[in-house]
């Protein structure tokens, strides 16, 4: 069993990282499923328990004053809800950021396509892929956004390939990094690429100026520090 990491969503203790994946009973709902992390208590959160307070946080912060700048966004999300320094919520608070910041700027997608990719990206974009499928899941949430953006489907032709080029550009920019994962960082990754990428690939730009100071490097154990281009 790895060292451990933070924190349990059900009584925030440390979590440890296995080794293999278990089956486990989620503490919240009590159904079993696939645990590749639980916390020295031994509780077991299934990802859509775990998603769960982050629809909520995202519903509320939907009625709230906008920005159209994404990573200021973004900051202003990830320190509003009592979410772990690394974790699977950050997933979801990527695509949160760049479509309010997109609709916010020009007005699309709609209200309801938001919520509706947001539920799924909750739902859906699972912790651990940085360093078992090789593709951060935050990648995969600005693919999401650039899709509803442009409604891409299976069936589409250059919505589909805009929507592959930028999760590939995010991915490349991510693996130049011969770090640890840090949440933070691999999701300000994405959204600055995404924002670079979108003058070219969606109908309509969209541009980040927010200036970035790290306020947890001295909580993260794994942090590059100087070698972070968000320190």
């Amino acid at each position: 069993m790895n060292d451990a990491i933070a924190g349990c969503p059900f009584c925030g203790t440390p979590l440890q990282l296995l080794d293999r994946a278990i089956s486990a009973r989620c503490m919240i709902c009590g159904e079993r499923g696939r645990a590749r992390t639980w916390c020295t208590n031994g509780h077991f959160v299934c990802g859509p328990c775990a998603a769960s307070e982050t629809m909520a946080l995202l519903h509320e912060l939907l009625r709230q004053p906008l920005s159209d700048d994404p990573i200021e966004l973004f900051l202003r999300l990830r320190a509003a809800g009592d979410n772990p320094m690394h974790g699977p919520c950050h997933h979801a608070l990527v695509v949160a950021a760049f479509l309010l910041a997109y609709h916010h700027r020009h007005g699309e997608p709609s209200w309801s396509a938001i919520v509706d990719v947001l539920q799924t990206a909750s739902d859906q974009l699972p912790g651990g892929t940085c360093g078992f499928w090789g593709c951060c899941a935050a990648g995969l949430g600005i693919g999401m956004a650039y899709c509803a953006i442009l409604d891409s489907a299976p069936t589409s032709g250059p919505e589909r390939a805009a929507a592959h080029q930028v999760v590939a550009e995010i991915t490349r920019r991510i693996g130049e990094v011969r770090a640890p994962r840090c949440c933070r960082r691999e999701c300000l990754v994405a959204l600055q690429v995404a924002c670079e990428l979108s003058a070219t690939l969606l109908p309509q730009p969209l541009s980040t100026t927010h200036k970035v100071a790290c306020e947890q490097a001295d909580e993260n154990e794994e942090c590059i520090r100087e070698a972070c281009p968000f320190f």
